[in-house]
This record gives C-alpha cells, sequence and structure tokens, in this order.
C-alpha cells in the first residue's frame, strides 16, 4: 500500500466496496489506517508482519468494513499466520464471518495448517456466513475439477488446500488468473448462492496482482 495512496483512493472511489480483503500490505505500526482510509467511512483491522532485520515491513494482512456495519474483530481465530477475522451482524442476528489470509511464498509449510486451525474454531452450527479472501499463492490446482494439475511443483500443498475446502464445505469462486496464467487470489464461502458477479480489474501502481471484484447479495442467504 505505500507509495499508492492516490491509486486506493481512486480505486475506493470508483468500486464503493463495503468490504476490503488486503494483504502484502507492507504496513507497520507506525502508519495510521487513517492514512489511507477514511475514518469516517471505514473501520479497519489489521495484522502487520513484524520488520525483519533490516526494519522492513513487508507481508501483512488487513480488513476495512464500511461503519454503517456493525462490525467487531474476531482474535479468537487468529493464529500463528498471517490472518485478520472480522465478525459483521446482518439481518436477523446472522453472523458474516469474513478473513483475510495470506500464504507467503516461499513459507514454513505451515501457513495451512494454521488456516484449518482458524477454521476448526467456528461454532459450524451457528449458521454463520465465512468468507475468506486472500492471497494464497497456490496455482497449480484446476478449479474446474477442484483438482491439482499433475506434474507441478508443490502439490501436498495444493492438495491441503483442497481437503481444507472440502472439510469446511466451502467454494472456490474465483475462476480466472489473478497474476499471469496462475490464479492466486482466491474467495471461499460456504453461501456461494449470495455471489451476484465475480470478476477482476487490473492492479494499481506497480502490483502484478489483479484486483478480485465481488457482488454479494446477503439478502438470498436462507436461514
Amino acid at each position: 500500500m505505500k507509495n499508492k495512496k492516490p491509486e486506493i483512493d481512486s480505486l475506493i472511489e470508483c468500486t464503493n466496496p463495503d468490504i476490503i480483503i488486503g494483504t502484502e500490505t507492507w504496513l507497520d505500526p507506525s502508519i495510521s489506517s487513517a492514512e489511507y482510509f477514511n475514518s469516517n467511512t471505514y473501520t479497519v483491522y489489521r495484522k502487520d508482519r513484524p520488520p525483519n532485520q533490516k526494519g522492513q515491513s513487508h507481508g501483512g494482512v488487513l480488513i476495512a468494513i464500511k461503519n454503517d456495519y456493525q462490525s467487531i474483530e474476531c482474535k479468537e481465530l487468529q493464529t500463528n499466520c498471517e490472518n485478520v477475522w472480522v465478525e459483521l451482524t446482518l439481518f436477523n442476528s446472522r453472523k458474516l464471518i469474513i478473513g483475510s489470509f495470506y500464504r507467503p511464498r516461499p513459507d514454513d509449510n505451515t501457513s495451512l495448517g494454521h488456516l484449518n486451525e482458524s477454521l476448526s474454531r467456528l461454532n459450524q452450527n451457528s449458521k454463520s456466513v465465512l468468507l475468506i479472501g486472500g492471497d494464497f499463492n497456490l496455482g497449480n490446482i484446476d478449479w474446474d475439477s477442484s483438482s491439482t494439475i499433475p506434474g507441478k511443483s508443490n502439490i501436498k500443498q495444493h492438495q491441503e488446500l483442497l481437503d481444507i475446502i472440502a472439510d469446511y464445505a466451502l467454494t472456490q469462486l474465483v475462476n480466472m488468473p489473478t497474476r499471469k496464467d496462475k490464479t492466486l487470489d482466491l474467495l471461499l464461502t460456504n453461501y456461494p448462492s449470495i455471489v451476484n458477479n465475480i470478476e477482476t480489474i487490473p492492479p494499481i501502481g506497480e502490483a502484478d496482482h489483479d484486483i478480485v471484484l465481488c457482488n454479494c447479495n446477503m439478502g438470498q442467504i436462507q436461514i
């Protein structure tokens, strides 16, 4: 996000999003969220990556929610990876749980395990709507068949992600490339019927990942 404030301002003005899921923010505690998001419009929840030995901050995730919605951070869902979780109250007291997840490349092969741990802490009987977005950096999956692509590298972690999706009855919604020919930026939900449209738009600044833009209708949720 650093050095991209004009582009971020323009993006928010053009798309007017209710929810923003961000990864690789490169922010640190010295940088206020209000520098990028109008505090009168958005409440921002962040998990910054600790600075490296050179004092540089990379990685990091955030979720920004319009103040029109009642939201709280779900700290009990945070685990030892780059993720942040927020709960919104919908109509009829229904809950929407939003997660922002970033799997760095390379990682120590623990990020997906921590994501699984977060999901295991959810009350599976609560009928909450779940929406997880982020950069998973796992591009060797054929999402038409929900299977790994034979002969590609790191198949074990790709299959681990597919197993998590199946175990929690989730659907992966992004079916187009987000970086070159790879679908790295994903959106997972347990209520795919809420999604009216999903598309990608060009990245901002010198970023090399397209932006995933999703339109959801929470009124389509059946209790």
